[in-house]
């Protein structure tokens, strides 16, 4: 019966978080950190891009209000049987996550 439950509470987790993809044979690591150009070398163009903006810097103080606001690149590709979504800012890889088709 635990088994159960334990694949059952698998089975409807919506994402996973991953600090790297394994290419080309497994012999490329891209991982949170990579420059961009590892993801479009091994994986091409993705499938979907988005920007969001986000807080960059918060204030001192008790409140601490956003200070520097900016825009962090993400995108989406489909590969190795899983959705994977990628953030990007300033040409690096801040976080991989991915969840099944």
């Amino acid at each position: 019966m635990k088994m159960y439950v334990g694949l059952l509470l698998l089975a409807m987790a919506s994402s996973v978080n991953a600090s790297s993809i394994r290419v080309e044979g497994g012999t490329v690591l891209i991982k949170e950190g990579s420059p961009v150009y590892l993801l479009t070398e091994h994986l091409g163009e993705p499938d979907h891009r988005s920007q969001e903006t986000v807080c960059l810097r918060r204030a001192s103080g008790r409140h601490r209000d956003c200070d520097r606001w900016g825009h962090i690149d993400i995108w989406f590709y489909r590969w190795d049987n899983r959705n994977w979504t990628i953030r990007i800012r300033n040409g690096r890889i801040l976080s991989i996550k991915w969840d099944l088709f």
